[in-house]
């Protein structure tokens, strides 16, 4: 066993031995395994892509693509993956306010009832407000005390921050 590769098996020369599968998981074409992802407007178009590839040495049948999130995902019917081939698949959905994350498992079985599987997650954060541009001034409100809110500028790079920030209700933007 390697690390990282639990369920893969190596010959004596490294190469890979038996059964495995690799998920590789995408929101709107980007590789989001760490938060915060792209960032993308509240009820906006969400594209996920799971890209599923055999790894293994054998043949297997019985693929089964999920999402933690309950989003339905769609393989075109494909079912079966021959050695060192891969297929996509994809799900949609509606932005929601916040950070997000969801985990795609593409599940199979292998020739001596062998059933491998393997995950990979993706995130977005919904924002109601597309970035701006140039130096933003923000009113801040600390929790639970409006009567103490003040204004601060920020830059545009930490306009995801402030969002999540705000999705908590503790401030608002108000220009730049």
């Amino acid at each position: 066993p390697v690390p990282g590769t639990q369920r893969q098996m190596f010959d004596a020369q490294c190469r890979p031995e038996g059964p495995a599968v690799k998920i590789k998981k995408s929101t709107n074409g980007e590789d989001a395994d760490i938060a915060t992802g792209p960032s993308l407007l509240v009820g906006s178009a969400v594209t996920w892509r799971y890209i599923v590839t055999n790894t293994g040495t054998t043949s297997l049948a019985g693929v089964v693509v999920t999402d933690d999130r309950g989003v339905s995902v769609n393989c075109g019917g494909v079912t079966s993956l021959p050695v060192g081939q891969a297929f996509t698949c994809t799900a949609t959905g509606v932005a929601t306010v916040g950070q997000y994350r969801n985990v795609g498992t593409a599940r199979a079985n292998a020739p001596g009832s062998i059933t491998v599987d393997d995950s990979d997650p993706s995130h977005y954060l919904g924002v109601t407000q597309a970035p701006p541009s140039g130096e933003l001034t923000i009113c801040h409100i600390p929790p639970g005390n409006y009567d103490a809110r003040h204004t601060i500028t920020i830059d545009p790079s930490a306009w995801p921050a402030h969002q999540r920030h705000c999705a908590e209700g503790t401030c608002d933007y108000l220009g730049s």
